[in-house]
């Protein structure tokens, strides 16, 4: 779930049980930048922790 900063939702993805968070955020960074390419800046979890592209690519997430 990708939220702004009034907590009003931007986009949700929904992933199988046994996939982590941190291995879908490469595809919902890469959605997120596809529908809103305004944003350019994303607060995450320290799950989420490394760098990422202009691209909106988490560049350390596998």
């Amino acid at each position: 779930m990708v939220v702004d900063t009034r907590g009003l939702p931007l986009m949700a993805m929904v992933t199988p049980a046994d996939l982590h968070d941190s291995a879908a955020a490469k595809e919902v960074l890469f959605r997120l930048r596809l529908m809103h390419p305004e944003i350019t800046i994303v607060w995450a979890d320290s799950a989420y922790a490394g760098p990422v592209d202009r691209a909106g690519r988490a560049a350390s997430i596998t």
